[in-house]
């Protein structure tokens, strides 16, 4: 993609740079971008913001604070708050951070249990249809046996959905990300006891 095509494809997105801005980063004579300017070239590259900062198909290493360099992926698992261990180098005390980020580890186990419980949902209600169909006897009673046993894991996931949003208030979430109406009941009903 062109400087221009860069630029324009910027402005398309709500930021208009100029091509001459775009050729300043590119050949390193501009030294700073703003966060805006980072998200918005990002999204015209179709890239994650992250690989305009660590350059993960170039380089092997960066220079992550003055005189620490370590391999390019940690700093990138550093920055994204998986992995504070990352700037483990010469002199660095680990025990000043916390490894991983709790906030951004409870974001993300939030996604992956809505996603667990949806594709659950999903599978179940096939699975329901097929045993509401089912004509014969033996196979009727197997699929039974099979959605209860699913929907014993879809509670189970709703549960652990139901703890990682109070561990987020516990850690000071204030706006909590959004659940299907479904499950809206997890963030009222009292818990049982952690499994």
């Amino acid at each position: 993609m062109t400087a221009q095509a860069l630029a324009d494809r910027c402005g398309e997105l709500g930021l208009p740079m100029d091509r001459s801005v775009i050729a300043k980063l590119e050949k390193g004579l501009r030294q700073s971008i703003t966060i805006p300017e980072l998200i918005v070239l990002a999204k015209a590259l179709d890239v994650a913001p992250v690989r305009l900062l660590f350059p993960l198909e170039e380089q092997g290493k960066v220079e992550i604070l003055p005189g620490r360099e370590v391999p390019t992926w940690r700093a990138a698992e550093w920055f994204d708050g998986s992995d504070d261990d990352a700037l483990e180098a010469k002199g660095w005390d680990p025990h000043t951070w916390r490894s991983p980020d709790p906030i951004v580890m409870a974001f993300r186990w939030h996604r992956r249990h809505l996603e667990s419980w949806s594709a659950m949902q999903k599978l179940l209600a096939g699975q329901r249809k097929e045993a509401k169909e089912a004509t014969d006897p033996d196979m009727k009673r197997g699929l039974t046996e099979v959605v209860t046993e699913n929907e014993k894991l879809l509670k189970k996931t709703a549960q652990d959905l139901a703890w990682v949003r109070q561990n987020m208030r516990q850690l000071g979430v204030a706006q909590l990300p959004e659940i299907p109406s479904e499950l809206r009941s997890i963030d009222v009903l009292p818990l049982d006891p952690e499994p």
